[in-house]
Formats: C-alpha cells, sequence, structure tokens
C-alpha cells in the first residue's frame, strides 16, 4: 500500500481464479475453519479495501502461488509457493462474499 501514490497491491492466488478475475479476499477468510481463530492479516486487508472502495486507490495484483503449510492437511494453512513481481491494474467487484480482481 502507498498512500502519496494512491495505491493498494494484493497477491493473487493462482488457486483463486474466478470467471476472468482473482478473489483477492472473500469474508469466509476472516475466521480459519480449522483453528478456528480470527486471522491476524484479515483485517488489515479489509482496510486495504476500504482504501480502494471509498477513498479511490488503484489497485494492482501480482501472480501468487499457492501451497500448503502441510501438504498433508487438505483446506489447512495456506502458505506462499512463489510470486511474479509483475504488478497489473486490476478493477475490484464485490460479488456475494468476494472481493474480485479483474485486471483491466
Amino acid at each position: 500500500m502507498n498512500h502519496k501514490k494512491k495505491l493498494v497491491i494484493f497477491g493473487a492466488w493462482d488457486t483463486s481464479r474466478h470467471d476472468d478475475g482473482f478473489v483477492i479476499l472473500d469474508e469466509k477468510w476472516e475466521i480459519h475453519p480449522k483453528l478456528p481463530r480470527k486471522q491476524p492479516g484479515y483485517a488489515e486487508a479489509r482496510g486495504y479495501i476500504n482504501l480502494i472502495e471509498l477513498d479511490g486507490y488503484a489497485l494492482k495484483t501480482f501472480p501468487m502461488g499457492h501451497a500448503l503449510a502441510d501438504p498433508n492437511e487438505p483446506g489447512g494453512i495456506a502458505k506462499i509457493r512463489g510470486f511474479q513481481p509483475v504488478l497489473s491494474s486490476a478493477q475490484l467487484r464485490k460479488e456475494g462474499d468476494l472481493w474480485i480482481a479483474y485486471r483491466k
């Protein structure tokens, strides 16, 4: 996030495709179903979404690979497998419980 440039950057998980976009946040991610506890990054991500929706910040995304912290636990805690340092401009839309980034 860059206040000076009014810019927010989100990683776009390779496993979170939705139509022609990527889910960058899901209301279901607030509480992890297996732990169960609030995810520490969720409130921060919602704050960044608010900057886009309410304050006119631009959205950019970068491709991010998904992996599991424990491969033997399907649906477990996610970790970043890798990412590409390439930013793409995106348009944010809220669809049901999802915030989706559609590339411009």
